[in-house]
């Protein structure tokens, strides 16, 4: 992820569940939490800080 790219926000990593082939990461963008999927090779711990994309063809909204 590079900076400069629309729909990029900054997050800050809540959680990480390793799930073999994948771990899930929650993570808290502004007031609300993102589940993220990402390949276990990824070492984030909870409480860094990350870049958040989120690609407009790639992204689909769902309001409660």
């Amino acid at each position: 992820m590079s900076a400069g790219h629309d729909n990029t926000f900054e997050g800050k990593v809540v959680s990480r569940v390793y799930l073999g082939d994948i771990a899930e990461y929650t993570i808290r963008v502004s007031e609300m939490d993102v589940l993220v999927r990402a390949h276990p090779s990824v070492a984030l711990s909870p409480g860094d800080a990350t870049p958040v994309y989120f690609p407009a063809d790639r992204t689909i909204a769902i309001c409660e």
